[in-house]
């Protein structure tokens, strides 16, 4: 019942901080290597998850792009918590490249971890 809505939430949360990302910058960097879109894609998936997860520790790295938060309160209080921000980097890197990208919930802090772990699809 929560999954759906945390989903719907966190592609919400994502499509709101992409409004910030002016028009001209964006046609900019989708002219570009792919390098520099996710390079960028990393910086504002690090800045937007840094607003949802209050007090956790992220990591947004590589390419492909991984994905680490460290303590968030929201997978200790629900763990489908994790649905909302599964949601949130599908959505942000489908803004970015203007294709559906995928993001693989690898590794959850609910089910035992000590972190929650998503690998972005290619952007």
């Amino acid at each position: 019942d929560a999954q759906p809505i945390l989903a719907d939430t966190g592609r919400r949360m994502a499509d709101a901080y992409f409004t910030r990302v002016p028009a001209g910058y964006l046609k900019f960097l989708r002219a570009m290597p792919r390098g520099v879109l996710t390079r960028s894609y990393r910086r504002a998936a690090r800045r937007l998850l840094r607003q949802m997860t209050a007090d956790a520790k992220v990591e947004v790295t590589g390419r492909p792009v991984t994905v680490r938060i460290t303590d968030s309160p929201m997978v200790k209080l629900e763990p489908v918590g994790c649905a909302m921000y599964t949601a949130a980097l599908e959505q942000l890197a489908g803004n970015f490249a203007e294709v559906q990208v995928e993001a693989s919930h690898t590794q959850c802090a609910s089910t035992g971890g000590n972190v929650c772990e998503w690998q972005v699809g290619a952007l």
